[in-house]
């Protein structure tokens, strides 16, 4: 199949190769046997060729199967845990360490050591193999059935080892282009744990704290009877108080700064926005010690009038008289 590197072309069959057809049988029953005989590198290679060089192959659902098996098997030699727990009920690679070949140990996860014991792993870097042949999946399959499954456990594996942008990147396709998928609900609450983590205080950017509000309360919405409802409630308050915090570093700069009234902006808006935080209190205590106009409100209204935009007066309709007798 070397020969002729042209594919089958029905729509234009002054260019179709009458040798494709045996090209892409040999090329799949050389990658199963090589499955088979538990050369999952060599496997890995063909079954990625054979997508790539037949889009429409009618083995499009045995290669993704064994590609997601060989993935989630080098996977578990890795030992990570998501290899174990996403487990389609057609994968036939042997359970999680059952196979007395597979090496185990923390020097076997490092990319750059050579494997030379275990003919069933690549040579080097089996994680960045494993992730490669789920990727194969979901980008030359997308709407086959283990698409979702492959995202997943890419999404899973990056969280395990603490690569929490690439988890999220993954989370968030996943969310997107699978919203049928039973990993759903994984997917926003993992995927709002991960943006939280991207937090990384007052005084940075407040982007990943939004988000991550915005996923849990979206998760709480589409499922309601969620196991980790009560913790998602908590969260949310946990960052309904670190954002009361960013806003009390404000107060605290323009209280250096010695501008009363860019304090009470501030601490107005704790009042209204975290009235439950213990910023809150706080907020309260220091607008009454700033005095009775701050503590009423009085000064903004002054400042708005002061800069040309009186607030509106409401006139008060007339009272009506008494309805007299007769009417």
């Amino acid at each position: 199949w070397a020969k002729e590197s042209r594919l089958g072309d029905t729509l234009n069959p002054q260019f179709a190769d009458p040798g494709a057809g045996l090209r892409e049988e040999s090329l799949y029953l050389l990658a199963e046997n090589q499955f088979q005989l538990k050369k999952y590198a060599a496997a890995q290679d063909n079954f990625t060729l054979l997508m790539t060089d037949f889009p429409s192959t009618r083995y499009i659902d045995n290669a993704t199967g064994r590609l997601f098996e060989i993935g989630r098997y080098w996977l578990d030699s890795q030992h990570f845990k998501a290899a174990g727990k996403i487990r389609p009920a057609s994968a036939s690679v042997p359970s999680p360490g059952s196979d007395p070949s597979t090496t185990r140990g923390w020097l076997a996860s490092l990319p750059l050591v050579p494997n030379v014991i275990d003919s069933t792993r690549p040579v080097f870097d089996t994680r960045g193999r494993a992730l490669q042949s789920l990727k194969t999946i979901w980008l030359n399959d997308p709407t086959g059935e283990l698409a979702d499954d492959a995202l997943m456990l890419s999404a899973t594996v990056h969280l395990e080892r603490g690569d929490h942008r690439e988890a999220d990147r993954v989370f968030t396709s996943l969310r997107k282009l699978y919203p049928e998928s039973p990993y759903l609900e994984s997917a926003f609450l993992l995927g709002s744990h991960v943006r939280l983590m991207s937090y990384q205080g007052a005084g940075y950017d407040e982007t990943p704290l939004e988000q991550s509000g915005q996923l849990k309360q979206s998760l709480l919405r589409l499922f309601p009877e969620a196991e980790e409802r009560d913790r998602l409630k908590s969260e949310l308050g946990g960052i309904d108080n670190a954002k009361a915090a960013r806003e009390w570093e404000r107060v605290k700069f323009y209280r250096k700064k010695n501008l009363p009234n860019a304090m009470a902006i501030h601490l107005v808006q704790i009042l209204a926005k975290f009235p439950g935080t213990v910023h809150a209190e706080r907020a309260r205590k220091l607008l009454e010690g700033m005095g009775p106009e701050y503590a009423s409100g009085a000064w903004l209204r002054q400042e708005v009038e002061k800069a040309g935009n009186p607030f509106p007066v409401v006139e008060q309709p007339d009272s009506q008289p008494a309805n007299q007798p007769g009417e």
